[in-house]
């Protein structure tokens, strides 16, 4: 899963440089058919090659009729209402290549998370800044929920466990929703599961072989921040749902890897459903976060 992703990502980053790079050279193409624009482009190519080859071979160019020649160009172009004939490219840090010395980009990181975000359903995700306190019993606690979860999303907490517990309808899949974005919006790897969805995923590896167990574990493992909304309304299975999740949360905190969970579960229901060592990893003061939202359903006061 996880290397498909990675071509799936790199496949999209590849083919916006491909457009990018095409757009440019027919634009170059039909800008060579004016008479005035190619006498200016061929001034400018051999000041190009004058200028690598002088600075090739150690002799002294100041680059001032190469710059006269860009500058003489440009305006031709600008005059004559030419597109771009040098590609310009989405992300100014790669150049739509995925990679930056050796090691993948932010867009990059940004497409897997998209690719992640599409196929668990959250399409639509929500933003920090339009968040509507007034909506809240409490506005002011609620404002300071929202700035310590923000600033949570920079990941450079201790604790990176967070737990998001209230009734329905007191806004914990909509912070959520908008820390994925932030997230997201930093070129990490988000990834968002419902509990349901989450436990489908743990029958299908404790039914699968086990290189194919190994990898599907793995790839749970990969995301910079794994969201895990509405937990507790998943069903029990015996063998496979408090085993998987307890490996899952354990292995996450292990690696330092963050993970964030809704549930209206509260701490003494988790103990009750799950068992022991669950409730210790989601509470536990130094590796956890554990939030309560509370009043009344939101849904009903919009």
């Amino acid at each position: 899963m996880k290397q498909q992703l990675l071509s799936q990502a790199m496949g999209i980053i590849r083919q916006r440089r491909e457009a990018n790079d095409n757009l440019a050279k027919q634009h170059l193409i039909d800008a060579l058919k004016i008479d005035e624009f190619k006498k200016a482009y061929q001034d400018y190519r051999e000041a190009e090659i004058e200028l690598a080859k002088d600075e090739a071979f150690g002799v002294k160019n100041d680059g001032k009729k190469f710059a006269e020649c860009k500058k003489r160009l440009a305006t031709i172009q600008n005059k004559l209402g030419i597109g771009n004939i040098f590609a310009t490219y989405n992300c100014p840090i790669c150049h739509d290549t995925g990679k930056v010395d050796g090691k993948y980009c932010k867009c990059f990181n940004r497409e897997v998370a998209l690719l992640l975000r599409k196929d668990s359903g959250f399409d639509k995700l929500e933003d920090f800044s339009a968040s509507n306190f007034k909506l809240f019993d409490n506005p002011e606690k609620a404002q300071k929920i929202y700035a310590l979860m923000q600033k949570w999303c920079k990941l450079d907490s201790d604790k990176k466990t967070v737990v998001l517990c209230g009734q329905t309808g007191t806004g914990k899949t909509h912070l959520l929703k908008c820390m994925a974005n932030e997230i997201i919006a930093q070129g990490k790897i988000a990834q968002i599961m419902t509990a349901f969805n989450l436990n489908q995923k743990f029958l299908e590896i404790h039914t699968a072989s086990e290189n194919e167990k190994e990898n599907l574990i793995k790839a749970l493992l990969y995301p910079d921040v794994l969201f895990i909304d509405d937990l507790g309304t998943e069903p029990v299975y015996r063998n496979v749902t408090r085993e998987y999740l307890y490996l899952l949360i354990n292995e996450r905190q292990v690696r330092s890897l963050a993970t964030v969970i809704t549930t209206n579960l509260f701490p003494d229901d988790i103990m009750e459903r799950y068992d022991e060592r669950i409730f210790s990893r989601l509470v536990d003061k130094n590796k956890s976060i554990l939030i309560e939202l509370d009043g009344k359903d939101l849904r009903i006061k919009k």
